[in-house]
């Protein structure tokens, strides 16, 4: 199995396909996530986000895909096990990089 681009980092990170379909995931992301702790990631980054956010978050997507925007961010709820959590998601557009990703950190919004 290949060594995951994002294994060492800190930061709770994502890595996407221009598409939205989850590439990768550092530790701390999965652990925010709740998603498997050792298994590759699945399933698109849409499918964690709450319905009302999905719209301008895809918006965003495409411009970076489409036209190169460099970098965005969102306050977003995103789905935690069976509840939702608050998140501040800050997208860098790496396609151009070796990366050939779009990396989302994701900062968690305290109540």
């Amino acid at each position: 199995m290949k060594a995951s681009r994002l294994a060492t980092s800190t930061t709770p990170s994502i890595d996407l396909r221009p598409d939205g379909t989850l590439l990768d995931a550092s530790r701390t992301a999965r652990y925010l996530l709740d998603l498997d702790a050792s298994g590759p990631v699945e399933g698109s980054f849409f499918a964690l986000l709450h319905g009302h956010n999905v719209p301008q978050v895809s918006r965003d997507l495409t411009e970076m895909v489409r036209v190169g925007k460099r970098r965005v961010a969102w306050l977003v709820r995103v789905r935690v096990g069976r509840t939702w959590r608050w998140v501040k998601a800050t997208a860098t557009n790496l396609l151009e990089t070796s990366v050939h990703a779009i990396r989302i950190e994701l900062t968690p919004v305290m109540a």
